[in-house]
């Protein structure tokens, strides 16, 4: 990324205040204070920021104990397509496992063809029902099925402390790409 905004850069940590060492106060003091270029903010959230305006059916499943994106990030994308009034092409699933790119090959394949049912027949799946379904993926593929269909991840600001410029779903609004999209250059896609 760093490369691709020309070394500019997009975050800022002014005002930040970081917890949980064993002395934060001198943490505070010590930490080097930086400011974010607007240019490189508008660029990155031009390639980044959800606008929730989603077209066609997403399934999406996740692990609860994620370690490399924490499962909060689901109630961001939910609350991204119910600002943006799209929660109707969403089921989100989740799973009592903790990896995140290598889950159960009976899960991959039921939901597969659960998203696959839900495109062709416009049937909406629910977490229960592909949950009760997995098992007959399972003896196919043997790695076991392990749903959670009552599970549903707390919000995002309950994992990430609000910054200034706040958490709000979508994170950038229709008029914003619009506008953003008129400007030549604007991004970091190559």
């Amino acid at each position: 990324m760093h490369s691709r905004l020309g070394g500019r850069n997009p975050f800022s940590n002014q005002g930040v205040r970081y917890s949980g060492s064993h002395d934060d106060r001198a943490l505070n003091a010590g930490v080097e204070r930086f400011s974010a270029d607007p240019s490189a903010v508008r660029d990155l959230s031009y390639d980044s920021d959800l606008t929730g305006r989603v077209t066609i059916p997403v399934l999406t499943m996740h692990a609860i104990d994620d370690p490399t994106a924490f499962v909060e990030h689901e109630a961001a994308y939910r609350a991204s397509l119910q600002g943006a009034h799209r929660e109707r092409n969403l089921v989100q699933t989740f799973t009592r496992e903790s990896e995140h790119s290598e889950l159960s090959n009976s899960e991959y394949a039921n939901s597969m063809s659960a998203l696959d049912a839900w495109v062709r027949t416009g049937k909406k799946p629910t977490p229960h029902a592909i949950a009760a379904s997995c098992s007959a993926f399972d003896h196919r593929y043997g790695t076991g099925c392990f749903h959670d269909p009552g599970f549903s991840p707390h919000s995002y600001a309950s994992r990430v402390n609000s910054r200034s410029s706040g958490l709000r779903w979508p994170a950038m609004t229709a008029t914003q790409e619009k506008s953003w999209s008129r400007i030549d250059g604007v991004g970091i896609a190559p």
